[in-house]
C-alpha cells in the first residue's frame, strides 16, 4: 500500500516527466517565412506604406525585427517593427515614400513556440525592375542553435530520466515489495542498500540537471544577444526569462 506521502511524490515526478517530454515538442520547428507584402522579387508601381512578413508560427515581439535597406544597405524603413497584436505570426514596418530602385528586407525572430532564432531576407523593387545581382541568398537554419545544444538536450533527458525512473522504481516497486507484510526481515537490509544507492546517483543526476538547464539558458542569451557564451550578463539572461515564452517555460521546468 502506498502512503499518501509516496503519491504526492509521484504526482510530482509524472509531472516533472511531463514537462521535460513536451519540451521536446517545443523544440521540432522554426518560424519560417510563408509570405510577406510585397511578396519577394515583386516590382512595384509605388512605394507600399509597410512591408509586412507572415511565418509558420508566433514570434515574440522584443526578440524580432524587420529592417528595409537600399542598394546602398543604408535603412530606409521608419523603425518601427511591431508584431500584430491580433494576429501573432504577422509583423511589419513602415516605410517613408521610396524612391525609385531596389530594395532588400532583412528580418530575424524569436519564435514562440520553440525558441529559435531565424535570420532571412528577400528583395523588391519599386518603379524598375530588381537590379542585376540584387537576389540574396538566404543561409539555410540549422536545426539547433548551437554546436552544444543536442549534448545539453540529451544531457537533461538523461539526468531526469535517472530520477524520474529511479523514483518511480523506488515508490513502486522497491518499498512495496521489500516491507510489504509478506516480506523476510532481510529484505529489509535490501532495501534499505538500494534506496541509499539510488539516492546518490539522484542527487549526482539531480545536480548535473540544473547546471545543464543553467547552460541551456546561458546558450539561448548568448544567441539572441549574439554574444560569446562568456560574454552573457545578468541582464540579458534576466532579458531571456522575463521578456520571452522560452524564458518562461524553462523557468518552469526549472
Amino acid at each position: 500500500m502506498i502512503s499518501r506521502h509516496s503519491l504526492l511524490v509521484f504526482v510530482l515526478v509524472v509531472g516533472l516527466a511531463t514537462s521535460v517530454a513536451s519540451s521536446t515538442d517545443r523544440a521540432s520547428a522554426h518560424a519560417n517565412q510563408i509570405d510577406s507584402s510585397p511578396a519577394p522579387n515583386t516590382v512595384l508601381e509605388t512605394s507600399p506604406e509597410r512591408v509586412i512578413i507572415w511565418y509558420s508560427e508566433p514570434i515574440e515581439d522584443n526578440f524580432s525585427i524587420i529592417s528595409v535597406l537600399d542598394s546602398a544597405a543604408n535603412q530606409v524603413d521608419l523603425g518601427d517593427s511591431a508584431l500584430d497584436p491580433s494576429e501573432p505570426t504577422a509583423m511589419s514596418v513602415g516605410l517613408p515614400p521610396l524612391e525609385n530602385g531596389t530594395y532588400a528586407v532583412v528580418w530575424k525572430n524569436l519564435s514562440a513556440v520553440d525558441g529559435h532564432k531565424v535570420i532571412g531576407s528577400f528583395v523588391f523593387a519599386v518603379g524598375e525592375p530588381i537590379s542585376a545581382g540584387a537576389q540574396l541568398e538566404v543561409a539555410e537554419q540549422p536545426l539547433l542553435q548551437s554546436a552544444a545544444d543536442p549534448w545539453m538536450r540529451w544531457i537533461v533527458y538523461l539526468a531526469a530520466t535517472v530520477i524520474i525512473g529511479g523514483l518511480i522504481f523506488e515508490l513502486l516497486v522497491s518499498v512495496p515489495v521489500t516491507y510489504s507484510e509478506s516480506s523476510r526481515e532481510s529484505w529489509h537490509a535490501v532495501g534499505v542498500a538500494i534506496s541509499s544507492k539510488w539516492r546518490t546517483f539522484s542527487w549526482i543526476a539531480f545536480v548535473i540537471l540544473l547546471l545543464a538547464l543553467l547552460s541551456q539558458l546561458i546558450q539561448q542569451a548568448s544567441v539572441l544577444n549574439e554574444v560569446s557564451a562568456f560574454q552573457v550578463d545578468t541582464e540579458m539572461i534576466n532579458g531571456v526569462i522575463s521578456d520571452s515564452s522560452w524564458g518562461v517555460f524553462w523557468l518552469y521546468r526549472l
